[in-house]
């Protein structure tokens, strides 16, 4: 009897369980039909948004293209010009709105156009999202007030614009206020001193976000680093001069495999770069033999450089340490991490002139500087308020210059270890910084696709050129030389000079 009562209960839980399992199945089906019909309507908002940003840029190239006939008419025509000529806005452009978006399972960089990359993943688990040309203008200004917005449109994908901040006042007490810093003699120079114009050279398209790049000491050859590819070019004509490819292979061959960093030896003979297989390449520029690969990192590389002598090479990595490396030996030399250093992931490097110091930023916010022969700390700086993306030492060594994704750029004192000057006018992230132009000019570019231009004697803004077509991810200068270059999230990687008026 009791057998058959035991029998009947299991009897009666397995239908019930058999009835919940339905439900469960049911339900299962109705979220994966709603999961379906999500992507696909998903999907036609994404291809709806594409077409309409290509529509809309199509649509301002178009009007800029009159505008400039318009504007070239009426001066054959006699008729004044005076108003600025009208430009195309890059940053309304509806398409341009994918900058904002983030792949937040992923630390590669995406396809142009597509969710651009994430470089870092923080100790918190955030993930800090990335972003993923040009002609002369027509006409010099003697004066300085006169410094408006120059264009010049070569095709319907190669535009840029530079608009030149004016100063309020040209009297030395003026100046001498904005510059506080500066002696009555050096305040009486900068009052009468000749600013210079930028211009365009050769504007290179790639076939990915052209993640670093760097000139070679004479400024005649610029090195890219994309995904999978490392490209050196004449920096005069945009030719191409030679390929490189890494030794090192992908974790997954056919998987992306971006060039984070790019360095040129002091002569210019040998190439480094550094990418996302832990690895750090250097090759013979001449001959494209790979000379020697160091390994050490436990994570992504994001920076490397040369010492001003050639005799060593410094990396930072996702790891959260900083390696000196000897080109004499091929060891490591000394590994720069711990509780007293970076915390979190190391972002850029650089040594000073003399090779006598280290920089290294990172995520953690914090800046700290060492010294190279006996691995001491020397000092730190703490400033930003969000990750410091990109350092660089003024060709004196005297200044380091640091921009971050607070959108700020701030000027240290290396010798006194304080903040000297604080630089603000980008409008999202600060991605890369150097000295151009013998040190006078601090040359920054943005998430808001812009590169801008201040100087050093005044920590002013001097110049605001828009030529790419998403975030200026990477700068390239020559401290010595009147070039710099930019790599942006658009593909292109473009060549400007500087111009005396």
């Amino acid at each position: 009897m009791q057998s058959n009562r035991l029998l009947n209960l299991l009897s009666s839980v397995k239908q019930e369980f058999e009835k919940v399992e339905s439900v469960a199945a049911n339900y299962k089906n109705q979220v994966g039909v709603l999961e379906a019909n999500f992507k696909r309507q998903y999907d036609e908002m994404k291809l709806l948004h594409h077409t309409v940003g290509e529509l809309e840029r199509r649509h301002l190239a178009v009007v800029s293209a009159y505008a400039a006939e318009i504007h070239r008419l009426r001066e054959l025509a006699g008729e004044p010009v005076d108003a600025p000529l009208p430009t195309v806005d890059l940053e309304s452009t509806p398409s341009m709105l994918l900058d904002n978006q983030s792949d937040a399972g992923s630390l590669n960089f995406g396809a142009i156009g597509e969710n651009m990359p994430t470089a870092l993943l923080r100790n918190n688990g955030t993930v800090i999202t990335l972003p993923p040309t040009a002609t002369k203008p027509t006409s010099k200004k003697s004066s300085r007030q006169n410094h408006n917005m120059k264009t010049k449109k070569r095709s319907n994908d190669d535009q840029w614009t530079a608009q030149y901040i004016p100063r309020s006042s040209d009297n030395v007490a003026d100046i001498a206020n904005e510059a506080s810093f500066m002696s009555a003699d050096e305040a009486l120079e900068q009052s009468t001193l000749t600013l210079p114009i930028v211009s365009a050279g050769c504007s290179i398209p790639h076939d990915s976000v052209v993640c670093a790049m760097a000139l070679n000491s004479d400024g005649s050859t610029l090195a890219t680093g994309c995904n999978r590819a490392i490209k050196i070019f004449n920096a005069d004509t945009g030719a191409t001069i030679n390929e490189f490819e890494l030794s090192t292979p992908a974790s997954t061959p056919s998987g992306d495999l971006y060039v984070r960093s790019v360095a040129f030896s002091a002569d210019s003979t040998k190439l480094a770069a550094a990418a996302e297989n832990k690895a750090i390449e250097v090759w013979d520029v001449a001959t494209r033999e790979s000379l020697h690969i160091f390994s050490g990192h436990t994570m992504d590389i994001y920076s490397v450089e040369w010492s001003s002598d050639g005799k060593f090479l410094v990396s930072g990595s996702g790891d959260k340490t900083a390696r000196i490396w000897s080109w004499e030996t091929k060891e490591c030399l000394r590994e720069i991490g711990g509780m007293d250093a970076a915390q979190d992931g190391v972002t850029s490097v650089a040594i000073s002139p003399d090779s006598s110091i280290l920089a290294v930023a990172s995520l953690d916010k914090v800046i700290f500087l060492w010294d190279i022969e006996t691995g001491k700390k020397l000092g730190a700086f703490n400033g930003h308020s969000d990750a410091v993306y990109s350092i660089a030492f003024s060709p004196d060594g005297k200044s380091l210059l640091s921009g971050s994704l607070d959108s700020m750029l701030r000027l240290w004192d290396v010798q006194a270890l304080k903040q000297s000057h604080v630089l603000q006018g980008h409008s999202d992230y600060v991605l890369s910084v150097g000295y151009a132009y013998n040190g006078d000019w601090i040359v920054s570019g943005g998430k808001d696709r812009t590169v801008r231009l201040w100087d050093t004697r005044t920590a002013k803004q001097h110049a605001v050129i828009r030529g790419h077509g998403n975030s200026v991810i990477s700068i390239a200068t020559t401290p010595s030389m009147q070039r710099f270059a930019s790599g942006g999230g658009d593909g292109r990687a473009r060549v400007w000079t500087f111009d005396e008026q």
